[in-house]
């Protein structure tokens, strides 16, 4: 994978060697973007915090030009500065504990955890994610700085993912911008088991009731988005839905889109229903991208972030 490499572009020049602020928030460590800009007066200035979540066995340092696209956008003087957080996922970079941990059910390492380790990692980031809402608060108020008011979440793969999996769970978290990922596990792993199943020996892959066990299926189908949907309304409200776009790459096999057509639909309907699709909900596909962020991808989520600058 690139990483958010397709946004260096994109950053502003005045903001392509901006100051990245280095937190330890809960023993979590933080790359911070956008306080630079936020000096003298500006400090009290309320902002809009969105964490920005890396790939499959890739690191925080790889979401830097994601983080500096987003943090360092043009902006009128009544919208509120965007911060950009990245940190490690879970079993990353400096949270490594076990690289087979982060490898597949096939190929030179094999993890016949694959299934449960994936969605371990998954959600253990979305639940990072809603712990640092609670807690950088008062970390911004110590450093002297007004709390952020508004809280979104933009990953990459395994990032979008859990980006999915924070927003569609944490009512705090009003955007949503996945690149390349999908808002139903099941049955995204559920296909790439069955086409590995057909190619390869009988006994190489474990039988499904074992690479996605019946606990893990229970726990999926109480905190998976797909099955969040049905809760938005009464959960949130009409007008409190968070707004959400999927990028996706029309030759990714890995994660291919059309794995997330049932939770997509399930939102279409949702939003409809509360009258608010097309304003909330954007679906973009780039018919050349496989299995990364592409310029188009990259180049549509500045453009939704632009058209939801009050997302708070």
């Amino acid at each position: 994978m690139n990483g958010s490499v397709e946004f260096t572009s994109l950053i502003p020049t005045a903001h392509k060697d901006a100051a990245v602020d280095e937190w330890d928030v809960g023993g979590i460590a933080l790359r911070v973007f956008g306080l630079s800009r936020l000096t003298g007066a500006d400090a009290k200035m309320p902002c809009r915090v969105i964490f920005c979540l890396h790939g499959r066995q890739s690191t925080a340092h790889e979401m830097d030009a994601m983080c500096r696209a987003y943090a360092g956008r043009s902006r009128s003087r009544d919208q509120l500065p965007i911060v950009a957080v990245a940190f490690d996922q879970r079993n990353h970079g400096g949270r490594l504990v076990r690289e087979q941990g982060n490898c597949g059910w096939t190929g030179a390492t094999r993890n016949p955890m694959h299934a449960v380790d994936m969605y371990s990692i998954q959600r253990g980031t979305a639940l990072d994610v809603s712990f640092l809402i609670d807690q950088l608060p008062a970390r911004f108020e110590v450093d002297g700085r007004a709390p952020p008011v508004a809280w979104g979440v933009s990953g990459i793969s395994l990032g979008a993912h859990a980006s999915f999996i924070a927003g569609l769970n944490d009512p705090r978290i009003d955007l949503i911008i996945g690149f390349v990922g999908c808002g139903d596990y099941e049955t995204l792993m559920r296909g790439r088991y069955t086409k590995l199943a057909a190619r390869k020996p009988e006994g190489e892959l474990p039988p499904w009731h074992v690479a996605f066990p019946p606990s893990l299926a229970q726990l999926v189908r109480r905190v998976d988005p797909v099955h969040r949907v049905p809760l938005l309304l009464h959960d949130r409200g009409p007008r409190a839905l968070p707004r959400v776009q999927f990028l996706g790459g029309g030759r990714d096999t890995l994660v291919p889109v059309d794995a997330s057509a049932g939770f997509w639909a399930a939102l279409e309907a949702v939003y409809r229903l509360a009258g608010v699709a097309d304003e909330r909900l954007s679906m973009v596909t780039d018919p050349d991208a496989a299995h990364d962020c592409s310029l188009v991808m990259a180049k549509a989520a500045l453009a939704f972030l632009a058209a939801t600058d009050d997302f708070c």
